[in-house]
């Protein structure tokens, strides 16, 4: 089981054994895994303050070394730090950090526009309290294990590639900051950049206006088309998507639009919230429909939005459910 997936496993039991209100303000979003070690049985979570560190190590260390237990299948100890100061919790032991922190550092990047915030994190720091970031952070690259090829990578030229991917050079992950807020986000990118549709998917990435969500999406694209050059990869607006079908109604062509559509290997979608909104039943429908298809097929989606599914009011119960399946 990778970092992710234990923590995530984890959650699931904190909020069957928690009242949602302190579920919801102290550990979703507020606390992200940093580093496992399997010799020591040693679980290390990051936290967003130190006031949240030291108040959730001295009130919830038993709840979570016991559903950590549950998660792993043996005893583990569990210890908070606040990764601004790599500082440990007042009862932990600060030389067990230094020696199973491992994970690899991320090299320094020039500065880009503000990072994308994963689910939750603009609804969950603390009022009053100021969120950190830092450039070179270290992050996780996803699962250990190496992942199946989808692809054999052979290479083209840009003028072969069957889809206008509409990719911005600029947003790679290079120049993406990375910070509390974002690290689990782009842990998850970079392991589908390595291989699409093998866990995450769909991967949705939702946050409030300029954070950096289509910088995100977009780095995984550049990597996946470095990765796997002969990739049909498609990026569009949700309302480049309901324009579009419109058109092909118009023109009486709607099977052209399908074939376009359902046939990618990998579809990104900026702004999935404006599909609900208005009367477009048929495009909402005609979505559905390519989404399954994608999905049964195992192609990767990726979808930004400025609110998590449950908040897109319009949006139809059976695409919500598909869109939270995946990685909010």
């Amino acid at each position: 089981m990778d970092l992710l997936s234990l923590w995530e496993k984890m959650l699931a039991n904190l909020k069957q054994v928690l009242p949602k209100e302190i579920f919801t303000n102290w550990f979703e979003g507020n606390i992200i895994p940093y580093s496992y070690s399997e010799e020591e049985n040693l679980l290390i979570l990051d936290t967003m303050t130190n006031f949240l560190r030291d108040y959730v190590s001295k009130k919830y260390t038993d709840i979570l070394e016991t559903v950590a237990q549950d998660a792993i299948g043996r005893p583990t100890r569990v210890q908070l730090i606040t990764s601004q100061e790599k500082k440990p919790a007042p009862e932990s032991q600060p030389e067990a950090v230094a020696e199973t922190i491992t994970l690899p550092k991320k090299p320094a990047a020039p500065p880009a526009p503000a990072a994308a915030a994963p689910a939750g994190d603009a609804q969950s720091v603390p009022s009053g309290q100021t969120e950190w970031v830092q450039p070179e952070l270290p992050i996780s690259d996803g699962p250990a294990a190496p992942m199946p090829v989808v692809k054999e990578a052979v290479p083209v030229t840009p003028d072969e590639i069957p889809y206008n991917n509409n990719l911005n050079k600029d947003y790679t992950f290079d120049n993406f900051i990375v910070g509390n807020s974002n690290r689990v986000a782009t842990a998850v990118a970079k392991s589908i950049a390595a291989a699409p549709a093998q866990k995450w998917n769909p991967f949705y990435i939702y946050g409030g206006s300029g954070l950096g969500k289509t910088h995100l999406m977009h780095a995984i694209g550049h990597e996946l088309l470095k990765n796997f050059p002969n990739m049909r990869l498609l990026c569009i607006t949700s309302e480049d998507f309901v324009n579009e079908f419109i058109q092909c109604i118009q023109d009486k062509n709607t099977e052209s639009f399908r074939r376009r559509y359902r046939n990618v290997d990998v579809l990104f979608v900026d702004d999935i919230q404006f599909l609900g909104r208005g009367d477009k039943e048929s495009s909402k429908e005609e979505f559905f429909h390519t989404f399954n298809k994608l999905y049964q097929d195992k192609k990767q989606m990726v979808f930004t939005s400025d609110r998590p599914p449950r908040d897109i009011k319009k949006l139809e119960e059976r695409l919500r459910s598909r869109f939270e399946n995946g990685m909010v």
